[in-house]
C-alpha cells in the first residue's frame, strides 16, 4: 500500500486545525472535556454488541472476555477520569526557596496540543480507547492509529469515532505499516505507542527528529496453546 501525497496533506491539514483549536483555547473548559470523555462512553455503551461481534471476528474473544477485558476496561477509565478530572485540571501551588529569598508560583497544567496513539491488534479496543481518554482528559486533540490486523475492530473505531467526533477532536487513520510511517514522520505534540520494542525504537527515533515527548508501553510475545492434549495435571508433568 502507498501513500498518497493527498493523504499526507489531508492528515496534515487536520493537524495544523487541531493545533490551533488547543493554542485558541486559554483553557479547556471543564464541561468540554466531560462532554467528550460522555462522548466515547457512548461509543462503547450504545454500541456494545458490535465491540463485541468485531472482537469475536479478529479475535475469537468469547462475550465474556470480550466485556472483561475491553469493554469493562474502558468503561472502568471513564469513570475514573470523569471522577478525577476537575481535581487534575487545579493548578498546583507552591513554595520554593531562592538566592532572593522564598517565592510563591503555581503549576498550571496545560494540554500538549495534538497527540498520535498507535495502538496494537491484540487488544484493540482497550489498547487504543485507555490512552485516548487520558489525552482527551488532558485537553488534547487526538490522531488515532489502530492496528490494520484487527481490521474489523478497526473499521469499527473509525466509523464510531467519525460519527461521535469531528475530525479536529479526533481522527482515526486506518492503514497498514505504511500509514503508521507516514505519520511518524509528520510534528505531534506528544506520540503514545503501545507495541513491539523493535517497532517502539522506530517510534523513538522518529519523535527525536522533532524531539516529540513520548509515552511506549513495550512488551514482548508470549505464546499459549491451550487444547485438550495439555489441559490435564498428566500432561503437565510430561
Amino acid at each position: 500500500m502507498s501513500i498518497e501525497t493527498n493523504d499526507k496533506e489531508k492528515w496534515m491539514s487536520i493537524q495544523n486545525n487541531q493545533k490551533e483549536m488547543v493554542r485558541s483555547e486559554k483553557e479547556v473548559d471543564y464541561n468540554d472535556r466531560i462532554n467528550r470523555l460522555n462522548r466515547l462512553r457512548n461509543v462503547i455503551t450504545l454500541h456494545e454488541k458490535y465491540w463485541i461481534r468485531a472482537l469475536k471476528s479478529d479475535l475469537g474473544k468469547s462475550e465474556v472476555e470480550a466485556y472483561s477485558s475491553e469493554i469493562s476496561t474502558v468503561l472502568t477509565e471513564l469513570d475514573y477520569a470523569i471522577k478525577n478530572l476537575k481535581k487534575w485540571m487545579l493548578s498546583v501551588k507552591q513554595k520554593s526557596n531562592t538566592p532572593i529569598g522564598k517565592i510563591e508560583h503555581s503549576v498550571i497544567k496545560k494540554p500538549y496540543g495534538s497527540v498520535l496513539i498507535i495502538s496494537p491488534w491484540n487488544y484493540p479496543l482497550q489498547l487504543s480507547f485507555v490512552p485516548l481518554i487520558g489525552a482527551i482528559a488532558a485537553g488534547n486533540r487526538c490522531f488515532l492509529k489502530p492496528s490494520e490486523k484487527s481490521h474489523t475492530a478497526s473499521r469499527l473505531m473509525h466509523h464510531l469515532i467519525t460519527h461521535y467526533f469531528s475530525s479536529e477532536e479526533i481522527c482515526v487513520v486506518e492503514g497498514e505499516a505504511e500509514t503508521a510511517q507516514a505519520l511518524l514522520e509528520m510534528e505531534w505534540d506528544h506520540i503514545f505507542f503501545t507495541g513491539s520494542p523493535e517497532v517502539g525504537r522506530k517510534v523513538y527515533e522518529a519523535a527525536s527528529r522533532n524531539l516529540t515527548p513520548v509515552t511506549l508501553e513495550l512488551g514482548g510475545k508470549n505464546p499459549c496453546i491451550v487444547d485438550e492434549t495439555n489441559c490435564t495435571q498428566e500432561s503437565v508433568k510430561k
